[in-house]
Order: structure tokens, then C-alpha cells, then sequence
């Protein structure tokens, strides 16, 4: 009779010991549990099996398995996922055998609308993964997002500008090592453009002329400085413009403008489909 109580003990820790053996491979992860570890973390041979596994698994099971809790062939046979690029090894061990393109994929960026976008002041863009072996899967949340110019910014996925009609470049990066960029065509209607000289460097000491500011007046009221992003130029050999509207006075000049306290010049900036051509009286300081 007092065997059974011993037996039954036994039989429960044999069993409680299976139980932690078992959670090795566990689909379910504390919340106490370290933070993920990072793809590039990973090794090489284990990067190609994420990536190639990738379209198959949920945000959780992304999560799972780079936590490397167990082996990756552990998790997918939890998940009976292993037997698309799991093979038997002739001596019993798990193979991968998935190819190139079963791991390899270009980035594309594509926008809600139609390009050139003509209006509005924001377009939602989304990432997608377009593998070699012809599966797509669409990757927007899980990327970060970059536009290179001062007349747009991203939140989360959506590009946000003004008075905007040159293309911008947005840039995506994956899992922190694959990047990809395009450049987004923005063409909204021009109003007209506004040329001003910079008040601060009437009054500066230094040799330019003076620093010319652009701005850009959409049909629909927005605005936008464009200084940098339209083309500039002078209808004086004495002067040059460059840059971002840096007005330079030449050294080649006649000796008539040297002696001039004010220069007057035809300048034009072209931006979008419109041009201005304007008259300025600069201060001349040499």
C-alpha cells in the first residue's frame, strides 16, 4: 500500500519533466522574456531560413523564432511548416534545401494613387516583398521609412507635403540590412512663384550679393519654400546664381557696376511648369 503514493510521485515528476523539455519548443513566449534578438544577429544559415520562411508565419511566429528559444526546424514542425524546405538528411538530420529564390526578393515601394499625384497633401505608401520565386508578401508595417528632401515627411506610412511638383525620394529599409528607394512623382498645379531677397544678408558683410528665397503657391493655397529644388539664373554676366539662390558678384564685372552702391539684374527661377523672371536692385559691397 505505500508504494502507490512513491509510484504516483514519480509518475508526476516524470511527466513535469516532460513538460519543460517540451516548452524548449513552444509556440507561446513570456512576456518576461528578453527582448528580441536581432536579425543581424542571426546566422548566415539561419537568416535564409527566416527570410524564406518569412511569407508563411504569423508577427508571432516571426517573433518566436528569433528569440532562437530552440532550433528553427524545432519551431516550423510545431508551427507544420518544416516539410516545404525541410528534407530528411540520409542520416536522419533535417536538411534545408531551399534554393536562392526561395530566399532572395526585391523591395518594391508602390503608392495609393496613381502617379504623378496631383493633389492633396499626403499619399499612403506600402512596402512589399516580391521574392524570386514569384511569392509577394506585403511588408509595410514591418519597414522604416525616409523621404530626402525638406519639402516632405513621412509619419508612419504616409508622405505628407505642401506646394509640391518635383519627384522625392523615399527610401525603405528591412530588417535593418535590406534598403530599397524610388523616387515619387509629386506633380501638383503651380499657381506662381514668389522670389524675395533674404532681409538678413542686405545688411551682411560678406561678398555675395545677397541670398534669394523661392517659394511655390499651389492652385489649392498651399505653400512651399523651393529654393533649393528649381533652377536659377542670371540675365547679367556680371552675376551668377547657385546653389540654393546665392547671388555672387563676378570679378569679370565692368568697371561702371564696380562703382554702383546698387547692381540691377534680371534674375529667373524656373520650378514645376513655371517661371518667373524678376528684376532685383542688389546692394553692391566690393
Amino acid at each position: 500500500m505505500g508504494s502507490r503514493p512513491i509510484k504516483r510521485t514519480a509518475l508526476l515528476t516524470f511527466l513535469f519533466l516532460i513538460l519543460i523539455a517540451g516548452g524548449c519548443a513552444s509556440n507561446d513566449v513570456s512576456e518576461s522574456e528578453d527582448e528580441l534578438t536581432d536579425y543581424s544577429f542571426l546566422p548566415p544559415d539561419e537568416k535564409r531560413i527566416f527570410l524564406a520562411y518569412y511569407p508563411d508565419m504569423t508577427p508571432r511566429q516571426r517573433e518566436i523564432l528569433l528569440r532562437r528559444t530552440a532550433s528553427p526546424f524545432q519551431h516550423l514542425r510545431a508551427w507544420k511548416l518544416h516539410t516545404k524546405f525541410f528534407k530528411k538528411h540520409w542520416d536522419g538530420r533535417p536538411k534545408f534545401t531551399a534554393l536562392k529564390q526561395n530566399y532572395q526578393f526585391q523591395i518594391q515601394i508602390r503608392t495609393e494613387r496613381p502617379e504623378p499625384i496631383q493633389s492633396g497633401t499626403d499619399v499612403s505608401l506600402r512596402a512589399f516583398l516580391n521574392y524570386e520565386d514569384g511569392r509577394t508578401i506585403e511588408v509595410t508595417d514591418a519597414v522604416q521609412w525616409e523621404a530626402a528632401s525638406s519639402l516632405a515627411r513621412i509619419e508612419g506610412n504616409q508622405l505628407i507635403f505642401d506646394c509640391l511638383s518635383s519627384p522625392i525620394l523615399v527610401s525603405v529599409a528591412f530588417l535593418g540590412e535590406y534598403k530599397s528607394s524610388r523616387e515619387i512623382e509629386v506633380r501638383k498645379p503651380i499657381e506662381k512663384l514668389e522670389v524675395t531677397i533674404a532681409p538678413e544678408t542686405l545688411t551682411s558683410d560678406d561678398n555675395g550679393f545677397a541670398r534669394l528665397n523661392a517659394e511655390a503657391v499651389c492652385k489649392d493655397g498651399t505653400r512651399a519654400s523651393v529654393s533649393c529644388q528649381g533652377r536659377w539664373k542670371s540675365h547679367s554676366p556680371d552675376v551668377e546664381v547657385s546653389g540654393c539662390g546665392h547671388t555672387q558678384l563676378l570679378k569679370s564685372r565692368s568697371k561702371q557696376s564696380a562703382s554702383d552702391s546698387i547692381f540691377s539684374t534680371e534674375i529667373s527661377f524656373k520650378y514645376g511648369d513655371q517661371t518667373l523672371i524678376q528684376k532685383f536692385n542688389l546692394p553692391n559691397r566690393r
